[in-house]
């Protein structure tokens, strides 16, 4: 029986451990998080994260289309339709479940070892992972399921922004809703190669905790769509901001120097 070493225990780790243990592979997943199968996409708790993907085409099986449709039918009849942007965090709980009856129908066997790996080498005809804590995790295949990084920090952002309390990099970050003052203008920006979903949910959130001051930057028509006033569409680049709240990917192209004064 085949031992797949599955680095990384987000969706991608998760969702690929249940396909192997379903086809009888013994599994390992190196991975410091308590909590398999949600990673950087799935972990956010607020319901206004959602799924940029309808859920007709969300089934953790490619042969069977329907999957996911019957788990969201047993779990909250009614709730849902096939053209539904579900929440991510209800996605979160799809993937732990689908993990779980993977565990109680396969054959393989599953341990995750609360640790992270630090590197790897191939010595034929096995694959060899060292950890943090110096253990070397020996298996006949490995599968790198690391996803996505988390968000470079901004070129050019001073010490001061940075410490200040009041930048997010990302904006489901805990305290980026926490504002005092919730009539201030908030800063909401976005990659410019990417959609609005992040900006959207961002602005959404921020009215649900009761902040109802400005919105401005590119993402300003999905801060519209959320229902945030606006106010000077365009590059940001004005003091006294109560806080900057940055929708995802990385920004090169300007400085935000000057921000929060």
């Amino acid at each position: 029986m085949a031992h797949v070493i599955v680095v990384g225990g987000g969706a991608s780790g998760a969702l690929a451990a249940a396909q192997l243990l379903l086809r009888g592979a013994d599994i390992t997943v190196p991975e410091p998080a308590t909590e398999l199968g949600r990673g950087m996409a799935y972990s956010t708790r607020c319901p206004l994260h959602l799924l940029n993907v309808r859920a007709c085409h969300m089934s953790a099986f490619p042969d069977d289309s329907t999957h996911f449709l019957r788990w969201l039918d047993c779990n909250g009849p009614g709730q849902y339709i096939t053209c539904s942007f579900v929440p991510r965090s209800l996605y979160g709980n799809y993937i732990r479940s689908v993990r779980d009856e993977a565990l109680q129908a396969g054959r393989g066997k599953f341990r995750h070892l609360s640790t992270r790996a630090i590197g790897a080498r191939f010595l034929q005809p096995h694959a060899e992972i060292e950890t943090e804590t110096s253990e070397v995790l020996r298996g006949d295949a490995l599968i790198r399921a690391t996803g996505n990084a988390a968000p470079a920090p901004w070129p050019g952002l001073s010490p001061e922004i940075a410490s200040s309390g009041r930048f997010f990099n990302l904006a489901w970050m805990k305290g980026a809703f926490e504002m005092r003052d919730r009539h201030a203008p908030v800063a909401v920006r976005k990659r410019t190669d990417c959609g609005g979903c992040p900006a959207r949910a961002a602005a959404q959130r921020a009215l649900r905790q009761g902040v109802h001051g400005g919105a401005a930057g590119p993402s300003a028509a999905n801060a519209r769509a959320a229902g945030l006033w606006l106010r000077a569409p365009g590059p940001v680049r004005r003091p006294g901001w109560s806080a900057a709240l940055y929708a995802g990917g990385s920004f090169a192209s300007r400085r935000p120097t000057g921000w929060l004064a």
